[in-house]
């Protein structure tokens, strides 16, 4: 949305680097993530949480937090492109993360849900990632666990970045 108001003013026209605008807001949710989960973190000790696991395994369970936030981000920021306004980015980007959200182990176990549920959270990338940082959490992760999420995330990244760049550059 704001390419477009920019650019077709002229006022855009000045030389600059030309990723800059994709880097910029990539960085910027990068850092509204890393404060986010920081935030969520300490309000999960002073309410009294306590992990089984140790620091490293933590701290590996946040950057998964953090690298699958930045895949979905590549998400918002094609909508940004695409869509004329931020309501519509917004509506959107619900629609899409609302059944991922609620048709996932995020909130009860899927064993308690009727089995077309269960065979669609079974291929679902955000309950990967939650059984992920659970099982890291709590010291019962096993490796396919962490190798799943991350291999989610790095392929939502494969394939939403390149064409974020090319509607980046069609647009252009």
């Amino acid at each position: 949305m704001m390419f477009r108001k920019v650019f077709s003013t002229g006022s855009g026209q000045c030389p600059f680097w030309l990723p800059a605008p994709l880097s910029g807001i990539f960085i910027g949710d990068f850092f509204r993530h890393l404060i986010s989960g920081v935030i969520v973190v300490v309000l999960g000790f002073i309410l009294g949480y306590q992990t089984q696991a140790g620091l490293p395994a933590f701290a590996v369970s946040f950057l998964l937090v953090i690298f699958f936030a930045m895949s979905i981000s590549w998400m918002f920021i094609i909508m940004g492109l695409t869509m004329r306004s931020t309501s519509a980015v917004m509506s959107f980007g619900w629609l899409i993360l609302m059944p991922l959200v609620f048709m996932s182990n995020i909130f009860t176990d899927p064993s308690t849900m009727p089995l077309w549920l269960q065979k669609f959270i079974s291929y679902n990338p955000l309950a990967w990632q939650v059984d992920a940082v659970r099982g890291l959490l709590a010291g019962t992760s096993t490796g396919k666990e962490i190798f799943r999420a991350l291999g989610a995330s790095a392929g939502i990244t494969a394939v939403l970045f390149p064409l974020t760049v090319w509607i980046y550059k069609k647009e252009r």
